[in-house]
């Protein structure tokens, strides 16, 4: 249970690709149940919100163990997905066109920009931290995080 839900130390790279896929898993089967169930998008955001903490503790960890500081990376590979997210899950089109910003014939291209620019900035820090993170050795010996996770 440390591995999910503490912020503290660092885990291998084993450990980071372990907590990811049972991640993944339990995400795969909620988005499932969500469309099955046909719950409308902002209560999927809201569920959403616990694995997005377990995530964050993992990548902290994962970062910590690569001797970087978490807050600064966080936000660095996290800020494109939740913007994504955000751009998805509240309608932001709908929203615009409803108060009267964006004229009903311009909203699917006007908004449709954004979304895709911040698509494609989402999926290159993933491929980043996936490299950086998933197959690159943390720092050797102790670091200010803590002791080497790995046997000497």
């Amino acid at each position: 249970m440390k591995l999910f839900f503490s912020f503290n130390g660092r885990i291998t790279r084993q450990q980071f690709w372990t907590g990811i896929l049972a991640l993944l898993s339990v995400t795969l089967v909620m988005r499932i149940a969500l469309a099955l169930l046909e719950t409308p998008m902002g209560v999927g955001l809201i569920i959403s919100l616990p694995l997005f903490y377990i995530y964050a503790a993992l990548l902290c960890k994962r970062l910590q163990d690569r001797d970087r500081a978490p807050a600064l990376w966080l936000a660095v590979y996290l800020l494109p997905v939740v913007g994504l997210a955000v751009l998805r899950n509240l309608g932001l089109q709908e929203t615009l066109v409803s108060l009267g910003f964006l004229p009903e014939r311009l909203s699917g291209v006007v908004v449709q920009t954004p979304a895709l620019f911040v698509t494609w900035i989402a999926i290159a820090m993933a491929v980043w931290a996936v490299y950086d993170l998933g197959t690159q050795r943390g720092s050797r010996g102790e670091n200010r995080y803590g002791t080497d996770p790995l046997p000497a």
